[in-house]
């Protein structure tokens, strides 16, 4: 991911499916520390978490509005 992801754009990309209980970025270990490589989403509803990946992998620039070029 890029580094101007935060928070608040995964949640807001992926509010729209269904309610974001919490978001983790996890470190990365290989590039600069502050850098995260992805993070880990919960969402309210295992039922809802099936239907927001069959999204994502339909529509992925749903979460590439804050790529690097």
């Amino acid at each position: 991911m890029s580094p101007h992801v935060t928070e608040s754009v995964i949640r807001s990309a992926l509010d729209q499916f269904a309610i974001v209980k919490s978001v983790k970025f996890i470190p990365n270990y290989i590039g600069p520390i502050s850098l995260p490589q992805c993070a880990l989403v919960e969402f309210d509803s295992a039922k809802k978490v099936k239907e927001v990946i069959a999204m994502i992998k339909q529509y992925p620039f749903m979460m590439s509005g804050c790529h690097d070029p």
